[in-house]
């Protein structure tokens, strides 16, 4: 699940293992969606009928239960499985479709004002749904460099609001906010280590510091110009 960029905690495991479809402790279009994915990379549908046709039905209904999720305003839910199809797309070698997909889902972010922590009052307590909560942001961060990275997309500008609080608030590296210093010592009070706190967060961590490194690196070549030395700054 995690090279699908979401996080399940173990009961909601269980219930996909299952195939529970009952919605009563996970999703169920979390379930057809992994029966989908795994029919997928069972085997090549094109060359058999009979897995042509699971993938055809555990596609189409994934694809009607997350027009469900859709129409109830839940926006962290629709992004997590808008998220989880963008890294099903890289995995099927279609990243150029995959970037259209993470477009979608920084503007459920966006229009769900998705925050890895409160505006107001002491964040809540570390659970598996404030795992799975942080695995959703963090993902689109580390999506978004990917792409920006490895297949020479644009600048990550679309997920800045969300990485300047992954970098500030849960201080994945060290930075200096007095006006906030209050909150950032109550989260680390709250939470345990960043790597605790969801193991996918460490993987967004991790292309943050090669992305920061890489324009250091590009701001120190001779062959920048003043001027415009670094291609992106965040």
């Amino acid at each position: 699940m995690n090279k699908l960029g979401v996080y399940f905690g173990s009961e909601k495991q269980e219930a996909l293992f299952r195939g529970d479809t009952s919605s009563t402790v996970v999703n169920r279009h979390f379930v057809y969606a992994f029966q989908a994915i795994g029919t997928h990379l069972f085997g090549a549908p094109e060359e058999s009928s009979t897995m042509g046709r699971l993938l055809a039905i555990h596609g189409q209904k994934a694809w009607e239960t997350f027009i469900e999720i859709h129409k109830t305003d839940d926006w962290r839910l629709a992004a997590k499985g808008l998220l989880l199809f963008a890294h099903f797309l890289i995995i099927m070698g279609w990243p150029s479709n995959a970037q259209l997909y993470l477009l979608k889902v920084c503007e459920l972010i966006n229009k769900g004002n998705l925050q890895f922590l409160p505006v107001y009052g002491r964040p809540p307590g570390l659970s598996e749904q404030v795992r799975e909560d942080a695995a959703v942001l963090s993902q689109s961060i580390y999506l978004e460099n990917y792409f920006y990275l490895v297949l020479d997309g644009s600048g990550p500008v679309k997920t800045a609001k969300i990485e300047r609080e992954f970098r500030r608030d849960l201080q994945v590296r060290k930075a200096h906010c007095r006006a906030r210093i209050g909150l950032s010592n109550l989260v680390q009070r709250v939470y345990p280590p960043l790597f605790d706190l969801c193991p996918l967060t460490m993987r967004t961590q991790s292309i943050l510091l090669v992305r920061d490194a890489t324009l250091i690196l590009v701001s120190q070549s001779p062959d920048s110009k003043a001027g415009s030395n670094v291609p992106f700054q965040l």
